[in-house]
């Protein structure tokens, strides 16, 4: 299926069936839990990038499974759609656990001095116009978005301590901790990790949104080197331990991930049981696409397109492989310089 206007092709989902439309947000939250003020089983979601269909599919899939929502950031930027995800958001999740990501901060004239993708500054130019046609909405979402709501924050909720933050420990947005880190950045931030949280901590989770890729690597407490972080396999809808050691969790991207997987990306956290259950889920792409060329002039809606049609590009599933390996189950992990494998959960 293609646009007569500017000829993107679209026709990447037509063989799954689709409400004809998402539902209000007001729909949406009826599915959402109140808040826990303790949680026990918490939904980790990550870089939404105004993507309504993806963010509805994740959250009717998880509808009943958990007690409270942690966003890592990142609401804003590429989709068609970033006022009802921003809107969202800040109705279902409770500030103090939601980080900024580098394109909530960038609408706002936060992230002047970085250096934008053509995508990312057109797409920023077209949300900031967005919000301001809808000011409640932009006047709350700039209350809760400020530098250094990028950066850490410590939480305790079950049996562990959990820092959120969106792209790294340093709340250096130019920074990917993985896949472009590798083990420089990540095994950095691992590393650091104790010095975040209280002690003595036999288990730490790290959660970490920014690269668009889902990954799970494990340090033990007693360990000083990078060369002893293991990369964990990810079997998808398999609760996994992460209940020794200190974690370093990033659930994937909701709305625009990069693994070559185009289905949206969440993970569910257990925080007494101490597992985490990575998920995907389907959703209405083709109907992202058509609003995409509805809403950005059409050469930059081809771009988007395609980047949402490949899941990534070829540089983004190159730094992938040395780490992770794309199955029909999950992620396999591989050996890799400076970390070692997990024996796989899943075949």
């Amino acid at each position: 299926m293609s646009n007569p206007v500017n000829g993107a092709s679209y026709d990447f989902a037509l063989d799954f069936d689709f409400d004809p439309s998402p539902p209000s947000v007001d729909e949406l939250l009826a599915l959402t839990p109140k808040p826990a003020h303790r949680p026990r089983r918490i939904l980790l979601l990550s870089d939404v990038h105004g993507n309504w269909h993806a963010l509805a599919a994740v959250i009717q899939a998880t509808a009943g499974r958990y007690d409270s929502i942690v966003f890592l950031g990142d609401a804003v930027g590429y989709g068609p759609r970033p006022l009802e995800c921003v809107e969202y958001l800040l109705r279902a999740v409770p500030a103090a656990r939601w980080r900024a990501g580098n394109h909530d901060l960038g609408v706002f004239g936060y992230m002047d001095g970085i250096g934008w993708s053509g995508n990312a500054a057109f797409t920023l130019t077209a949300h900031r116009w967005m919000l301001n046609g809808n000011r409640a909405i932009e006047a709350d979402f700039r209350r809760l978005v400020t530098p250094r709501k990028g950066g850490p924050v410590l939480h305790s909720y079950g049996r562990c301590q959990q820092v959120l933050t969106h792209a790294n420990l340093e709340n250096d947005m130019e920074t990917y901790l993985f896949p472009r880190g590798l083990f420089a950045g990540t095994g950095n931030n691992l590393l650091r990790l104790r010095n975040y949280v209280s002690q003595p901590a036999p288990c730490a989770w790290l959660l970490v949104g920014h690269t668009h890729v889902p990954c799970l690597f494990r340090l033990p407490v007693q360990n000083t080197s990078t060369e002893d972080i293991a990369v964990m396999s990810i079997p998808y809808g398999q609760p996994l331990p992460v209940d020794d050691g200190h974690y370093l969790i990033n659930p994937g991207s909701v709305g625009q991930p990069r693994d070559g997987n185009r289905d949206a990306a969440y993970a569910l956290l257990d925080v007494q049981e101490l597992t985490v259950e990575f998920g995907r889920v389907r959703y209405d792409d083709v109907a992202v696409a058509q609003e995409m060329n509805a809403a950005y002039e059409p050469e930059r809606a081809r771009s988007l397109i395609q980047l949402l049609q490949n899941a990534g590009t070829a540089k983004t599933h190159l730094e992938l492989t040395p780490v992770y390996t794309v199955e029909s189950w999950g992620l396999k992990a591989n050996a890799v310089f400076g970390g070692r494998s997990k024996p796989d959960t899943a075949s």
